[in-house]
């Protein structure tokens, strides 16, 4: 287990890895519930920069967020996304109204039985409130991030879906 305050991840586990803004990163495969092509999000007055808009989903009002632009590393193109940006459906799994879409440039795959390392130094500190370690994987370093980074996302926002 590698711990980082009061969360720990299980270093076993396996982690969806993806691209967004120019950095690779991973989260806890088990909060991917879905990934879906990405839809035209209907943007959505009065919230965060980083909040793309909502979308439907099998009737269920989704937000869309551009993990790129929260994290600091700049705004996605959602407009002119290419061929191999998708909606990566997420949960934080806190109750009820906690599921997003996260617009990433691309998918890369599922990670598991990989070295855990501590956070790279000189990380944005939007991404430093979120990156709770790095993975090391065949073909590079992918930014873990934890389990608190839709959760806070979606307070910071003030996010209701």
């Amino acid at each position: 287990m590698l711990s980082r305050g009061s969360r720990c991840i299980d270093v076993t586990g396996s982690w969806l890895r993806f691209d967004a803004g120019s950095v690779s990163f991973a989260i806890d495969l088990s909060c991917v519930s879905e990934i879906r092509r990405l839809p035209v999000a209907c943007p959505l007055p009065n919230v965060a920069p980083w909040v793309a808009g909502i979308t439907n989903l099998r009737g269920r009002i989704l937000p869309v967020l551009d993990p790129a632009l929260a994290l600091g590393l700049g705004q996605m193109d959602l407009r002119n996304s290419g061929r191999r940006s998708r909606l990566v459906v997420v949960d934080s799994g806190s109750g009820p109204g906690t599921e997003a879409g996260l617009a990433v440039d691309r998918v890369r795959g599922v990670a598991t039985g990989v070295e855990v390392l501590p956070p790279v130094d000189g990380l944005p500190p939007e991404m430093r409130r979120y990156c709770s370690g790095t993975l090391h994987v065949d073909d590079g370093l992918a930014a873990l991030l934890d389990s608190g980074f839709l959760e806070g996302l979606k307070e910071t926002a003030a996010v209701s879906a």
